[in-house]
C-alpha cells in the first residue's frame, strides 16, 4: 500500500519519514528477523512449541557439528523455502547458532556462509524426521565420547 504524503507540508514529510526509518533499519537485524519468521513455531526463547516443534535452545548449535548436520538446518522445508533473501537468512542461522547454543559447539565449525546457504536451500529436505533421528543419534555419540570446546 502506497500512502500519499501530498499533504503535507516539508517538515512534516521529513518528520514521517525519520519515524518510520528506524523501523526499516530494525527489521534488518537477525534477532528481529528470528521473530518474524520462526518465532512463531520455536517461540522467542527457542523453546520449541506445540505439536512437536524441536526446541532450538541447547541444541541447535549441535547439528553443524555433526556430518549432515550443517545442511540439515538448512534444508529444513522452513527455512530453505523462507520468504528471507540468502544473506538475511544466514544471518538469521548464524545468530541462531550462537543465541541458542550451545555456544561452545560453534567454535567447532566455522559460521554459515551466503553462497553456502543459497546452493542449499535449492534442495528443501522432504524426509525430516528420520534424517533427524539419525544426527541425533551422532549427536548423541559425540557427546557421549568427546566434550566441544
Amino acid at each position: 500500500m502506497c500512502v500519499s504524503l501530498r499533504w503535507l507540508s516539508t517538515p512534516w514529510r521529513v518528520f514521517v519519514l525519520l519515524c518510520l526509518l528506524p523501523s526499516c533499519l530494525w527489521a534488518k537485524n537477525p534477532e528481529t528477523m528470528y521473530m518474524m519468521e520462526c518465532q512463531g513455531c520455536h517461540l522467542a526463547d527457542g523453546g520449541g512449541g506445540i505439536n512437536s516443534i524441536p526446541a532450538l535452545r541447547n541444541n541447535v548449535a549441535k547439528f553443524p557439528g555433526v556430518p549432515g548436520g550443517r545442511e540439515y538446518l538448512v534444508q529444513l522445508p522452513g527455512v530453505a523455502l523462507s520468504s528471507l533473501s540468502d544473506p538475511d537468512l544466514t544471518a538469521v542461522l548464524n545468530w541462531m547458532l550462537t543465541e541458542f547454543g550451545p555456544v561452545e559447539w560453534t567454535r567447532r565449525y566455522a559460521p554459515y556462509t551466503v553462497g553456502e546457504v543459497a546452493t542449499l536451500r535449492k534442495h528443501p529436505l522432504t524426509e525430516i524426521a528420520s534424517r533427524r533421528a539419525d544426527l541425533i543419534l551422532l549427536i548423541e555419540r559425540l557427546e557421549s565420547t568427546d566434550t566441544p570446546g
